[in-house]
């Protein structure tokens, strides 16, 4: 089976996780290691490459994750709705997927225009992960004060 016979049997869900994986986790960790160690990109192997790009990106995807869960908790006892009314972690996945693919992309290009450090670069991702974490709190509020808006928001099955 060719890989075009592969990708017509994916389904949706599975093409939105994938692709979320590889644009919001593996590619900016790619694209932080070729701005900061080009020689590196072409040294080391499959595997490692996408391990090392995984590890720039993924703590904030799962600090993006984290705060969602709090949130909805929090919420969810203080509230006279139910604990997932802001989301299930498949829908948070996705929404901190752009999120983060927002953050990382963002921070690179802003690295790249103004030559900074790789320092510099981590603490511009750091403050945009923490406006990030912020945005999250203040969305799962807002559903919360109005339940039938994430309820608007998802695709009807």
């Amino acid at each position: 089976m060719g890989v075009i016979e592969d990708l017509k049997g994916l389904k949706a869900s599975s093409a939105v996780s994938w692709s979320v994986l590889f644009l919001s986790v593996i590619a900016p960790g790619a694209l932080i290691l070729y701005l900061y160690e080009p020689e590196l990109v072409r040294e080391v192997d499959s595997v490692k490459f996408v391990i090392l790009s995984g590890a720039f990106t993924a703590p904030t995807m799962m600090l993006l994750l984290f705060t969602s869960g709090v949130a909805d908790s929090v919420a969810a006892r203080q509230g006279n709705v139910t604990k997932g009314q802001a989301g299930v972690l498949q829908d948070w996945y996705v929404i901190h997927g752009v999120n983060s693919s927002c953050i990382f992309y963002l921070a690179i290009a802003m690295a790249y225009l103004w030559s900074l450090s790789f320092r510099q670069l981590i603490y511009f991702i750091a403050v945009l992960t923490m406006l990030g974490m912020l945005f999250e709190i203040f969305r799962v509020v807002a559903i919360y004060g109005n339940p039938s808006l994430f309820d608007s928001l998802r695709p009807k099955e």
